[in-house]
């Protein structure tokens, strides 16, 4: 079972979050799998959940092995933005005594539910990623994959993780990698020049909207050399990117050779994963 921590009286809004970003996902009905599940199954039923899981490792099978979510048994995991909780999951029946933290409530609520259904359990709360409710020297390690990238004082968020992970413990996290083929090919080249959208709604609102699709919030893209700065204070500091499909080459497509996409892939994916250790 989860540590229950005592209640934290903290500010919701720690960090400098667009408000776009909470009012998207509160009021949103059909982002992340209900766009793509919402025939299969109803919200809520193992049916749902199953096939939740199904769709995101389809499409990104790369998480299980860089998440190494079953290395984490009895270890103190916190996951920072639980979205709908398929990875929440997956370190729950993994083993880990865990815990989680997302800005929106709707997806606590909807993270709680999917491990309901499979008798696994969190402590997950309603917070902020720069003013967490735990004490210091809480956890062994913790995880965030697409979160932190919608977060203007990202360096902020990661003085708290730093805080509160044990001496020795680590830190994995996925941003959006700026040296991506997605970020310069097909944002920035395609769409950018060639299509002339940053003339016609300018250079901010291409990035974002080409980035995770037209109206959506702002986001924030990291070069590999970022993490130097970003890790401030922690050690062993790596990084592989992941995440390379046909139409982030527009008009190109991959190479047909499987060993040269994935050469490009290993160095160009739109995935920038970060991992470190607290000294």
């Amino acid at each position: 079972m989860p540590k229950i921590w005592p209640p934290i009286a903290f500010p919701i809004n720690g960090c400098r979050v667009n408000k776009s970003v909470s009012k998207y996902y509160n009021g949103s009905d059909r982002e992340l799998a209900q766009r793509y599940i919402r025939d299969i199954a109803d919200i809520g039923t193992k049916e749902y959940y199953e096939a939740a899981l199904a769709h995101r490792y389809g499409l990104y099978p790369e998480i299980p092995r860089i998440a190494a979510f079953e290395s984490f048994k009895d270890k103190d995991v916190l996951e920072i933005g639980v979205g709908q909780g398929a990875d929440h999951f997956m370190f729950a029946k993994g083993g880990a005594s865990l815990s989680g933290i997302d800005l929106t409530e709707k997806h606590c609520r909807m993270t709680r539910q999917f491990l309901d259904a499979f008798g696994l359990h969190s402590n997950v709360l309603n917070g902020s990623a720069c003013n967490l409710p735990f004490p210091s020297a809480s956890f062994d390690h913790v995880y965030s994959c697409g979160v932190l990238l919608l977060v203007q004082d990202i360096e902020k968020a990661l003085s708290e993780i730093y805080r509160v992970l044990r001496p020795g413990g680590t830190v994995t996290l996925m941003l959006y990698n700026k040296r991506s083929l997605h970020y310069l090919v097909k944002t920035r080249l395609y769409y950018g020049w060639m299509l002339g959208e940053d003339k016609a709604i300018g250079r901010q609102a291409v990035n974002d909207w080409y980035t995770d699709g037209p109206g959506y919030v702002r986001v924030y893209h990291y070069a590999p050399r970022d993490l130097k700065w970003i890790y401030k204070g922690f050690c062993d500091i790596a990084y592989q990117t992941s995440c390379l499909t046909p139409e982030q080459m527009p008009e190109v497509g991959l190479p047909l050779d499987n060993k040269a996409s994935r050469w490009l892939e290993r160095r160009f994916g739109f995935f920038l994963w970060g991992t470190a250790r607290k000294p």
